[in-house]
């Protein structure tokens, strides 16, 4: 009997592990790793493994390795952006030759955004409530008033990216902003209806709302519902859909 290669071998699995010590914040940016003999006592492997994750590690510039007294292992301060345009140039690339649905795309979505409104209607400060009803008026604008939707899909693109910014944490900021550049090769590509476009602020209006009163639970609910029209929109046109080139996305707002 042929037993299946493991999908990642060892030095891959412990850089994994790293990696997800540093999303889940066990290790900051700017951290000093622990010694190779003490990693090695963690992960039960021998040095020469540690060294070879840690290769690793040092070749995406997740790490950096500094020499002298001080020196040692550290995690980059870019660690976090690279771990996430890495996520970001993986789902892009899914998405254009069909290796993710629609269907994915948005549960991801769901996962990420609605978490997000809900610590924004707890914490958000004056200064990110001007912001994101900056962003709200922009949107009142074009989706009531004006004749042309051209300019919608980053109006909502902004307002999202509005939301993330009251987290003030990069790591949150970093992944609305790739998740919405992807969002260019979806709905957001879409001319809307004048009646679309209403029903559009209709379900953005009471996210603002609900963080404007600090409102966590309708701020939740006002996202999801959110996202669900802009799901159902993308479902009911999907023969529409323009796949981009990321290169030519628009820059981050």
């Amino acid at each position: 009997m042929i037993l299946a290669k493991p999908l990642f071998s060892i030095p891959e699995q412990i850089s994994r592990q790293i990696k997800e010590s540093i999303l889940q914040g066990e290790l900051q940016l700017g951290d000093k790793l622990p010694g190779e003999n003490k990693l090695s006592e963690m992960f039960g492997v021998s040095r020469s493994t540690i060294r070879d994750a840690l290769h690793l590690l040092r070749t995406e510039h997740i790490i950096e390795t500094r020499q002298g007294n001080q020196g040692g292992h550290f995690v980059s301060q870019k660690a976090s952006y690279l771990m996430i345009q890495n996520l970001n140039n993986y789902a892009f690339s899914s998405l254009k030759f069909g290796y993710i649905s629609l269907d994915q795309f948005f549960e991801f979505t769901l996962l990420v955004e609605v978490p997000i409104a809900r610590f924004a209607a707890i914490h958000r400060s004056p200064e990110d409530l001007a912001d994101l009803k900056s962003h709200h008026f922009r949107l009142a604008n074009l989706c009531l008033l004006a004749r042309s939707s051209y300019s919608i899909p980053q109006a909502v693109i902004s307002f999202h990216r509005s939301i993330a910014r009251t987290s003030h944490n990069p790591l949150i900021i970093e992944t609305i902003d790739h998740l919405y550049r992807l969002s260019v090769v979806l709905s957001f590509q879409l001319l809307l209806s004048f009646n679309q476009r209403q029903l559009l602020f209709e379900s953005i209006d009471p996210i603002y709302r609900s963080i404007k009163k600090q409102d966590a639970l309708m701020a939740e609910r006002g996202m999801s519902e959110h996202l669900q029209f802009l799901s159902d929109i993308t479902r009911t046109k999907e023969q529409d859909i323009v796949f981009g080139d990321p290169s030519q996305m628009p820059p981050s707002i």
